[in-house]
C-alpha cells in the first residue's frame, strides 16, 4: 500500500510542476528558432540607427541576465542607454515573447508598441530572412538588419 502512496504523491508532486509553469507564463523556447534569431541587429530606419537589438540564446552579453536564459534587448549604441530589455519566455515559428525586467526598461522600440499591462510581457511577431528581421507589435512593424552574431 505504501508504494502505490508514494507513486501518487509523485504524480502529485510531477504534476503540480508542470501547472505551475503553464500559469507563470513560461512557454516553449524552440532551440532551433533561437539560433536562428540570434545576433546584434540595426533598425533599416535612419532615425533609429543609435539603436541596437540583441538576441541571446544565453544571455551573457546582455547588461545584466539575473535571471539567466535566452534574452532579448534593445540599447541606445551611442549612450549605453537601455530601451527594453527581458528574458524570452517563449518563442515559436513566428512569435517570441518576453518578461520585461522593469530595471532595464525605458522604452519600447516603437511608441505604437504595448506590453501587457498585468505582467509587463511583450509579445512580437517575427519574420526572418537571411540578413533582416522584422518584428510587429500592435499592428506596428520594425524591419531590422542583421550586424553579426
Amino acid at each position: 500500500m505504501k508504494n502505490t502512496r508514494d507513486h501518487i504523491i509523485a504524480i502529485i508532486a510531477v504534476l503540480s510542476f508542470v501547472l505551475y509553469f503553464f500559469v507563470s507564463g513560461y512557454g516553449h523556447i524552440n532551440i532551433v528558432r533561437l539560433a536562428m534569431l540570434e545576433g546584434d541587429y540595426r533598425p533599416t530606419d535612419e532615425d533609429l540607427s543609435w539603436m541596437i537589438l540583441t538576441i541571446d540564446p544565453v544571455g551573457g552579453a546582455i547588461m545584466d541576465n539575473s535571471l539567466g536564459g535566452p534574452y532579448l534587448a534593445t540599447f541606445d549604441d551611442e549612450a549605453g542607454n537601455p530601451g527594453v530589455e527581458g528574458k524570452i519566455v517563449s518563442l515559436d515559428k513566428d512569435t517570441i515573447v518576453i518578461k520585461i525586467d522593469d530595471g532595464y526598461y525605458e522604452r519600447l522600440p516603437d511608441p505604437d508598441w504595448k506590453t501587457t499591462d498585468s505582467d509587463s510581457r511583450l509579445e512580437m511577431h517575427y519574420e526572418k530572412s537571411r540578413d533582416k528581421l522584422i518584428l510587429e507589435n500592435n499592428g506596428k512593424k520594425m524591419e531590422f538588419y542583421s550586424i553579426g552574431k
